[in-house]
């Protein structure tokens, strides 16, 4: 029981320290050709579910952007809608303009799949509804295509606070998780893509069948093993409001998590060990953090089996520790619009992301997680704009 806790500690300490750590440490920088003036044929696909609060406002951000018109083409997927976005979308068809209109409602494997088929750009951009883009986001993330080798760049999607310290957690988490993508983007390749906004190889477009559930993952990990690297560009900018609700975000990581464990081991999507540094940063950045929750309820499990058998008496101050972290957690839980101190905030959002992870871990072993997903509550402005 002890090596076993030893070695759970340890993965979980590379996980969340070690690994930036190691990315910051090793500060490889493998640089690649990027041209301002590249212009290539760029379809702007957008997939929809039940968001009439903000399918106006996308649509009128979209049509903003800055690129050449008759190089950019839009199309807009409702995937079964029944609020009236599909009304909307189909008021701004044009010859530019492609609403696909999908019924019943399939998932968004399955819109996505069948919006390709309506693409004719060279490069594809992702981007989910709430999403608010950049005027130049367009000509950022294409910039880095002149190279031959990359076949995929993420932008910066950056999330707008909420008005309590679930927010600020979620902000502060999202910061840590932006230094891994450019460290990752340095060093060779980012391992996945930010799916609120991405961009693609038209032609490295592969995603099996409808029932992947983080279709973002199934799409990029497939770009890597397809041999091209995966950028981040910190200029591509973005924005999109966080969930309102605790209930409604778990809902949502325990759907990642589900996904996650449903790519790891339906889509084959792990890097092949002739590319060790790929499967390393594979690891230690996606497969690990997929499983950490579950390990870390055993911690706590093999924790309390090691003190109650008499284990040395560090054993019980490590336990000490956890419960009075989890009770913070907690009280994060039950006051989450008051409390914005990191020293309760960080650990409500640290426990909430682990619930969820165990309650997605939970729902991929019985099948009950659906491919279709539960459109989020979220603070919306729809007269606010993008980040400039």
């Amino acid at each position: 029981m002890e090596s076993a806790l030893i070695i759970i500690l340890f993965l979980a300490f590379h996980t969340y320290l070690g690994y930036p750590a190691v990315l910051w440490v090793i500060g490889r920088n493998r640089p690649h050709l990027q041209s301002s003036r590249y212009r290539p044929k760029v379809s702007l696909v957008v997939a929809a579910y039940n968001e009439i609060d903000v399918i106006e406002a996308k649509i009128r951000n979209s049509l903003a952007l800055q690129y050449p018109h008759d190089l950019l083409e839009y199309i807009f997927i409702s995937d079964g809608s029944d609020d009236g976005t599909t009304e909307v979308i189909k008021n701004h068809e044009n010859n530019r303009f492609h609403p696909v209109i999908m019924a019943p409602r399939g998932g968004k494997a399955r819109a996505l799949r069948k919006g390709m088929s309506f693409v004719k750009g060279d490069i594809v951009i992702l981007s989910d509804a709430n999403t608010m883009i950049a005027k130049e986001a367009i000509h950022k993330l294409v910039r880095h295509f002149e190279d031959p080798d990359v076949g995929a760049v993420s932008g910066d999607t950056r999330i707008e606070k909420s008005s309590g310290g679930f927010g600020e957690s979620e902000s502060l988490l999202f910061r840590i998780e932006r230094f891994i993508q450019k460290k990752e983007s340095e060093a060779g390749s980012m391992i996945g893509v930010d799916g609120a906004m991405y961009a693609f190889r038209r032609d490295l477009f592969l995603l099996p069948d409808d029932n992947a559930i983080l279709d973002d993952l199934v799409i990029s990990m497939n770009i890597i093993k397809l041999g091209r690297r995966i950028l981040f560009d910190p200029e591509a900018l973005a924005s999109e409001n966080s969930t309102s609700a605790v209930v409604q975000e778990i809902g949502r990581k325990s759907r990642i998590a589900a996904g996650g464990f449903q790519a790891l081991l339906k889509y084959g999507i792990t890097p092949r060990l002739t590319e060790p540094w790929l499967l390393f940063c594979f690891l230690s950045h996606k497969a690990l953090r997929f499983i950490m929750p579950v390990l870390l309820l055993l911690f706590v499990i093999l924790n309390f089996a090691i003190v109650f058998s008499g284990g040395w008496w560090g054993y019980s101050a490590l336990l000490v520790a956890q419960v009075i972290f989890y009770l913070l957690g907690g009280v994060g839980w039950l006051k989450e619009r008051e409390w914005k101190t990191p020293i309760v905030s960080i650990p409500f959002y640290f426990t909430m992301t682990n619930v969820a992870g165990i309650w997605g871990f939970i729902r991929f072993l019985s099948g009950s997680q659906r491919v279709t997903w539960r459109k989020a509550d979220r603070v919306v402005d729809p007269g606010s704009s993008p980040p400039t």
